[in-house]
């Protein structure tokens, strides 16, 4: 059952990985044309869905479940554990204050200066 477990939580992190590469290559895109097609802006509304719900839903697997079982082999007060945790608080944190730009991304194009200034071909450079 714990293999089963990990397993599941080792599975979950290729998906995150997954969404979040896409979400790279979205920003890519955005940085490289100014029209924003539907389908980017969907995918937005999807990567944004996912992080609030299944990203941070594997969180809580990880902070409630593996870490206190952890506890007992690892340091608490410093090592692995406290730095995920503490990962853990921040990436939770983003998630909740970027839920509203989410939304608006999913429904129309960047604003105009988003980039704070430069262009796509400098910026990538």
């Amino acid at each position: 059952m714990a293999l089963q477990c990990v397993e599941t939580l080792i599975s979950e992190h290729r998906t995150v990985e997954g969404v979040l590469a896409e979400l790279e290559a979205l920003i890519d895109d955005f940085l490289a044309n100014a029209e924003v097609p539907d389908a980017a802006k969907q995918a937005f509304g999807s990567i944004g869905d996912f992080l609030a719900k299944d990203l941070v839903l594997h969180i809580r697997k990880e902070d409630y479940g593996l870490f206190p079982a952890l506890e007992r082999f690892l340091p608490l007060e410093q090592g692995p554990i406290t730095v995920m945790l503490h990962e853990h608080a921040e990436i939770t944190q983003a998630v909740a204050a970027s839920a509203p730009e989410w939304t608006r991304l999913s429904r129309t194009a960047p604003p105009v200066g988003w980039r704070q200034g430069g262009s796509a071909t400098t910026d990538a450079a």
